[in-house]
Formats: structure tokens, sequence, C-alpha cells
């Protein structure tokens, strides 16, 4: 019988207020209809077993949800002899609960199913940033609250159990949703030329799958939790729900937060080959193009991309209700609908006004732009790789790593140093900065890295040398008393040497005109007193760049052929007595300096004819200048660099690290 006509049974007649439930014939005839339903429900139940058929399941899920609502039809104590048999009605139906979850999962199911094969990941509107699978989403969710609802099984432990099974379902659906949505967007991609278009799919799905974050943490309140934990307090054990519900809807959240980091990875790997393109073009612009005009296409494409993801995706997706800073990694502190600020700083460094901007956003937005920034110095690095023997290449690279590290910082609003800064990109500055210098200023930077060996070199394991060194402003005339050498290395098979000195400054291109000059030879001396003094014509200035030395270089000399190196010492011309100027006149006071090896040849290619060679193979700036064949200055101070380096390398003896 259906509904209506048992709630005509129980209705009092308008027209006779006494008649309906009252009627002690309608209680009686009502109390033999129930047994009549009980015992057949019963019969049926204890037949088949658990085998409910879908069809009959259906049948006695109404009939339940009937009864259920009869029964709530209270009369009063004095009146219910005839609705007694009502009490335990549900145990007549407890056979057929597994019947009833499977059909309301396999619905839900097959309804999620078509809603993403008919979806075309489009948003719903300019506000409404999901698509219509995700709303059909939310409506089987709610329809399985409200079956839910419908059934609230009387008995508190296996009401309990009941909404286990309905979250356990409504999770797994989730994550099916999460696989059925992504693999929608690879159907409608594949073979989609447009890049944007596949972004925006990719950006939709994201969006999807927030709004499933959402609908899922309102299921305590749809499926009436804290009701449900005042009625089985009595009969489960302390923090049992907790343990149970709670724990399956953290990991259904925990599994779409990962989805949703896992989308984050997709839109960033496609702004990734984006990004590759344009650096790969920055290095191919001609030269007379300047190097901050160069990078302004990769600037602008990152400014369209990152604005195209502010316009995109829901900002729920970068933005977080939760105070607790503390919960998020250092660099998390971005907010995505903040890009265009940010990039627009970035090409107008003189702008002052920024709006204070909040610090918590969600974590999904750190890992697209770290992401993003690793995959930067990545490309970067092997393009600088390929370009190291192109200073000018090598500039426009060094210019756009400092401008991408200005944006991603963004004032202290974005990443921050410790993520930027990261060992690859200390690195690539490094390399950067040496590849875009000029022959000239590797050549300077080489003898400071050699001024600053000879500072930190205390042994003499090598021998020394001793020198009185002034300069005489008035006459611009730099003057060397070259006194003594001491503890040489005997390199004759006589167990002695022939040592001489050569004095040079250097770099070669600050004294182009002053000639090398020589003393006499010394016959078998280990200990040679010189005692000569040399006068270079030179003005200040020169001398005062960073890197200008005097270099003193000790050989052994060697009738039939090449003479031997003993050793090399550097002074720097700025620490020169009377150079700076303020010195009194006075005794030239004198200087010992220990003899030093130039570092040994790279023992790999050399890394202009092979990109894979790491600069700490051998001296980096020597491999660099050897790489710039058509340079005849740099190849020539390469070539005399290296046979320094050969006939260091002859002797037993190491310099100490």
């Amino acid at each position: 019988m259906a509904f209506r006509e048992l709630q005509w049974l129980v209705s009092p007649s308008p027209l006779s207020p006494g008649h309906g439930l009252h009627d002690r014939a309608v209680c009686s005839t009502l109390h033999t209809f129930l047994l009549q339903v009980a015992k057949r429900v019963q019969d049926h139940t204890t037949a088949v077993g658990d085998a409910v058929s879908p069809e009959m399941g259906e049948s006695l899920f109404q009939l339940y949800v009937s009864l259920k609502e009869l029964c709530q039809l209270r009369p009063s104590s004095s009146e219910r002899d005839g609705v007694m048999a009502l009490e335990s009605f549900h145990r007549w139906f407890q056979p057929a609960i597994p019947s009833w979850l499977q059909k309301t999962y396999s619905v839900a199911l097959a309804r999620v199913q078509r809603a993403v094969q008919m979806d075309e990941l489009v948003p719903l509107g300019e506000l409404t940033k999901h698509s219509t699978s995700a709303v059909d989403l939310s409506t089987c969710f709610a329809q399985i609250s409200h079956t839910a609802r419908q059934l609230d099984w009387p008995d508190p432990e296996e009401a309990f159990m009941i909404t286990v099974k309905f979250v356990e379902d409504t999770c797994r659906l989730a994550l099916v949703y999460c696989s059925l949505i992504k693999a929608r967007a690879r159907e409608l991609s594949s073979g989609q030329k447009d890049q944007a278009q596949a972004a925006n799919m990719l950006c939709v799905v994201v969006n999807d799958m927030e709004q499933l974050r959402l609908v899922i943490g309102k299921l305590p309140a749809q499926l009436a939790w804290e009701a449900l934990e005042h009625r089985v307090g009595a009969v489960l054990e302390q923090g049992q729900l907790q343990n149970t519900l709670h724990a399956q809807l953290q990991s259904a959240l925990a599994g779409l937060g990962h989805e949703i980091r896992t989308g984050v990875h997709t839109l960033a790997e496609q702004l990734e080959v984006g990004i590759a393109k344009h650096i790969q073009k920055l290095v191919g612009v001609r030269e007379s193009v300047l190097p901050e005009d160069a990078i302004l296409p990769l600037m602008k494409f990152l400014e369209v991309e990152l604005c195209y993801l502010n316009t995109n995706l829901v900002q729920e997706n970068f933005s977080s209700d939760d105070d607790d800073d503390s919960a998020l990694p250092p660099c998390g502190i971005w907010a995505l609908r903040r890009l265009p600020d940010l990039l627009e700083f970035c090409s107008t460094p003189t702008s002052t006004a920024r709006a204070p901007w909040s610090l918590a956003v969600f974590i999904s937005y750190t890992v697209l732009l770290t992401l993003l920034w690793t995959h930067t110095l990545t490309v970067l690095e092997e393009v600088a790789a390929s370009q190291r023997s192109s200073s000018l290449a090598s500039n426009r690279l060094k210019i756009a790593l400092q401008n991408l590290e200005i944006c991603f910082h963004a004032e202290g609003c974005g990443l921050p140093p410790e993520a930027l800064h990261t060992a690859t990109f200390q690195a690539l500055q490094r390399n950067l900065e040496l590849q875009a210098a000029s022959s000239r200023e590797l050549i300077r930077r080489y003898f400071c890295g050699r001024i600053q060996q000879q500072a930190e070199t205390i042994s003499e394991e090598l021998g020394a040398v001793t020198v009185k060194a002034s300069y005489r402003t008035s006459e611009q005339k730099l003057r060397v008393e070259l006194l003594s050498a001491s503890s040489l290395l005997p390199l004759d098979s006589n167990g002695s040497s022939d040592p001489f000195v050569q004095l040079t400054l250097e770099p070669r291109h600050d004294f182009p005109e002053l000639a090398a000059r020589e003393t006499q030879k010394h016959k078998k001396d280990l200990h040679p007193l010189f005692d000569e003094t040399f006068e270079f014509l030179v003005p200040a200035e020169p001398c005062r760049k960073p890197g200008a030395c005097l270099l003193l270089t000790v050989l052994d000399y060697d009738t039939l052929g090449a003479d031997d190196l003993e050793g090399e010492a550097f002074l720097p011309l700025c620490e020169v007595h009377g150079l700076s100027g303020s010195e009194e006149p006075g005794e030239v006071p004198q200087t010992r300096l220990p003899l030093t090896y130039p570092a040994p040849n790279a023992s790999a290619t050399p890394l202009a004819s092979d990109p894979q060679t790491p600069l700490s193979t051998g001296d980096p700036i020597l491999q660099l200048l050897e790489g710039r064949k058509g340079d005849r200055e740099a190849q020539v101070f390469v070539r005399l660099r290296r046979q320094r380096a050969k006939q260091a390398s002859q002797h037993a003896l190491r310099p100490a690290p």
C-alpha cells in the first residue's frame, strides 16, 4: 500500500473529529495490515538472504521510508494500541541495507560518468570557473546525503557503520571523478594544436577539483556527524568516530590536494615549454639589440601566461582560511591574483606604490612557482653551457637571470631568497658572470685570483723571492729592487739550478708599452743574490686597477731546451709604497713572496670543444678564454698560462691546495 493511502488511514476526518487513527476499528485494521507487511518482508528477506535484487531493494526502501514516516506520526500513549507493531519495524529491512548502499553508489557513479563524458571543460561563466560536471557531481553528493537522511537508521551502532559506508563511497566517487575528468581533458586536448586551449582545459580541471574539495568538506554537516556522535556515544569506544569518519575525510581531502597539485604540475610543464623557447630565442637576437630589449619577449610571455592563470583559476586554489602561517613552507607566500602586479613591478622598477598583501596561500601555488623557477634555472643552465664562447649571448642570459630573480622575489612578497638562491642559481650566476665578461676582464680576474692565491700562501716549499718596490708619482716611475731568491728547487740533474727572474707588469693590455725584464742568470745556485734594480715608466692609474701586479717568474736556465719553472710570485701594485700617495718618504720595506704554481691544466677536453665539460675542471677562466678562438689576445695569454701549468706539472712537488 502506498504511503499516501497509509497516511489517509491515520489522518483525522475533516468531517468527523473523532474518526481516523483514534477509531479503534481503524487501529485494529492497521495493526493487522502491519503484521501482514512484516511477515511478507521477513519471508522475502529470509528466502533471498543477502541476494536482494536491485528492483526489490528499491521497493523495500520505498516501503521502509513510508513506514518510518508513518512511525513518526506518533499518537498519545493511550491511543497507540494499533501502532505498537512499528516500534522495531527497521529490523524487517536489515538484510536489504547492502543492496540500498550499493544501489546508491551505482546510481551516483553512473551519473558521474555520464556528466564527465558530456563535459566540454569550459567554465560555466565569468564568476563560476568550474564546468558542468562539477555541478552534476555536487548534485550527486547531495542526493547521497538525502538518501542517508531518509534512511536515518534507528540502531545507533548500525547507523554508525552505515554512515562510514556512505562516507567511504562518497570519497571513492571523488577520486574516481578526478581520474575521469583528467582522462576527459586528455581526450579533448589530444591533437589540439592550440596550447592556450589545452591550458584552459587544465585550468578548468583544477577548478573542478577545487570545487569537489569544497563539497567534500561539507560532508560532516550534510551527514549530521555531530548528532550521530551523540547517539553512538554510549555504544562506541571513545574516539572511534573521530578515528574512522574524520580519518576517511582527511584521507580524501589529502588525495584531492595531491590531484590539484598534479594539475598544477601539468600547468607548470606547459609554461616551461614556452619559457624554454623564449630563452632559446633570446640568444639568437641580432647583436644590435640591447640586452634589456632582447629579454622583453620572455618577460611579456610570463606576464601573459601568468595573468591567464590568474583569470582562469579560481582564487580558492591559492588562498587559505587557515590563519596559521606556520603550516606553510617558507616560500608559501605567493598569491596568484597578484602576478600582474609582480610582473609590472619587474618592468617598472621605479614604482613604489604597493598594496599590503596577505601571506597565507594554498601550497599548490608554491609548488607552481617553485617548479617554474627550478625549470627556468635548468633551461638557463643548458643554454649557458652551449653559449660559453659567446660573451654577447652570455650577457643577455645574465641580464635575463637578474630580471627573473627580481620578478620571482617581488620586493619580498614572492619567493624568499632561500628559495631563489639555490645551489644551481649560485653556480649559474657565477658562470654567467664569467662568460659575459670580455677577454680582458677575464684576464684581469685571472690575476686577481693569483694575487689572492699569493696572499693565502704561507709555505715556502717552492722557495721565495725578496723585493723592494716603490712608486714615484712626480716621475710616474715604478722602481723594483730584486734582492734575492732562496730555497729554490734543484731542477737540474746535478742537484742544482741556474736561476734567473723574469719581471712583467700584468695584465699586459694595461701595460702594452712595457717589455718584460730579466735578471742575470746565476749558475748552480739555489739561494741567488740578485741585487738588481729595474725601473718602469708607467702612470699611476693602471697600477691601481684590480688585478694589476708585478709578476716575478723564477726560471731555471737550460742551454739546450726550454727553461724550467721554479715558481711564480705576484706583487699587487696597489700595495706598492708610494702608489696610494699617503706614504711618508723614507726607507722602502722589503717584501718576501713565497713562490707558487699555477693550477694544473684540465685533463679533459677543453670547455669550448666539449660543452659537457664542467667549469670546475681546470681553471674556468682559461677554459673560457681558450674557447674564444677568434680572439688572438686571449689565445696568446692562454698558451703562456698553459705552458706554465705544464712546466709546473712536470715537477713532483705540488703546492698545498
